[in-house]
């Protein structure tokens, strides 16, 4: 830990001793910022007329507004940050992601139908390697009935983003 630090600063005409584990220049910027307010304040013909106890008020509303407002503007500046950085992870995820699953184009599958697109003549199913909201899906072109639980070979024809398409092997082409 750094040492305490004692600084002997000027506000408003008066010599007061700051101590803290900051540096002096640090304390004689911060006696400088609120020197300058008063010297702000001062040329305000409305703000002199005040008694000095409203004055001394109405300064420290006016610097904790000014806190508080740079606060906000920090996280919002944070959560740009943030945003922008997950929004380049997840670009080069996707990239990854597709990398992988256009690999897959050409191999056979056993994939296990989950549900029916209606009126598309297609299914939707997962392989093994598939976690249930985690991982993409398959989506099968056939003209044949199957049910959800069933299992079948699948070739894999193309890669979309995160999911795959496929068509069920014929039995006389494996």
């Amino acid at each position: 830990m750094d040492s305490r630090v004692d600084a002997e600063v000027l506000i408003g005409g008066k010599v007061y001793t700051l101590s803290g584990y900051e540096s002096e220049e640090y304390f004689q910027r911060v006696a400088s910022y609120i020197n300058n307010k008063m010297s702000e304040y001062g040329k305000l013909d409305s703000f002199k007329k005040l008694p000095m106890d409203m004055q001394s008020v109405l300064m420290q509303i006016n610097i904790a507004d000014e806190y508080f407002k740079a606060k906000k503007q920090i996280s919002i500046l944070e959560e740009e940050v943030k945003a922008k950085r997950r929004d380049e992870i997840m670009e080069l995820q996707q990239e990854i992601a597709f990398e992988k699953s256009q690999a897959m184009v050409g191999r056979k599958l056993d994939v296990m139908i989950e549900g029916e697109i209606v009126e598309e003549h297609a299914y939707v199913g997962r392989t093994y390697m598939d976690a249930p909201g985690v991982d993409g899906l398959i989506f099968i072109n056939t003209e044949k009935e199957l049910m959800s639980g069933d299992f079948v070979r699948v070739s894999v024809t193309g890669a979309v983003e995160y999911d795959l398409t496929g068509e069920i092997c014929d039995e006389f082409t494996e």
